[in-house]
């Protein structure tokens, strides 16, 4: 959702399209995972509130990730 406002002015593209079946899978993307093609996304403040949360834990996971392989590859 971040590339498609940031790359493609809001807009979904045939790359979002090909990976909806992995948004599929978070009950938290279900309002994305039916847009078409040049459809635009809609963001509300209940939908931003909803996503900040797992974007911000995924951020930390890759972080620590990083951290680790440095730590074991010096």
């Amino acid at each position: 959702v971040r590339n498609i406002f940031v790359h493609k002015r809001g807009f979904v593209d045939d790359e979002f399209i090909k990976r909806q079946s992995i948004l599929a899978n978070e009950a938290c993307f279900a309002p994305f995972v039916s847009l078409l093609e040049k459809e635009p996304i809609k963001l509300t403040g209940s939908s931003v509130r909803e996503h900040k949360n797992p974007a911000i834990d995924l951020a930390i996971d890759l972080v620590c990730e990083v951290d680790l392989w440095l730590t074991d590859n010096p």
